[in-house]
């Protein structure tokens, strides 16, 4: 925590991902706090029910920037994952969590980690191989 406070994140994206993702930070995310959650669709977000206000995506700038929100997690479509962390960069986010099989490209100040199913999927097969062959 940054000066005992919690670092506020927002969920962008509320399709089959962004919602799991969206439940499992209700269930508690230790040193960060689920601020807010957007979604393109503005009936989804007016559907769905959360501990977090909801709110269609043509609001994040506003609502980023108003509530001191730190960082976002993008888990949208690859084509919609660059203009959405731009906005949240301008709106004032400084960290990036990205859900897309994209490259983002973000301004100096602005950093990103990538989330690979795959990619994790790929080391944990290669720990299990080595793990078996040192067993042999």
């Amino acid at each position: 925590m940054e000066g005992g406070r919690a670092k506020k994140i927002c969920i962008v994206g509320l399709g089959s991902l962004g919602l799991a993702q969206l439940r499992a930070a209700e269930a508690g995310l230790g040193e960060f706090e689920l601020a807010a959650g957007f979604d393109a669709d503005p009936v989804r977000a007016e559907i769905l029910s959360s501990s977090a206000p909801l709110f269609p995506a043509h609001k994040m700038p506003e609502v980023i920037a108003r509530m001191g929100i730190q960082i976002a997690m993008l888990c949208v479509p690859a084509e919609a994952a660059q203009e959405c962390a731009e906005i949240c960069a301008a709106a004032g986010a400084r960290g990036i969590l990205n859900f897309a099989p994209v490259a983002l490209r973000l301004p100096p100040g602005v950093h990103a980690r990538d989330v690979s199913v795959l990619e994790d999927l790929r080391g944990l097969a290669a720990m299990m191989d080595g793990a078996a062959r040192a067993e042999a």
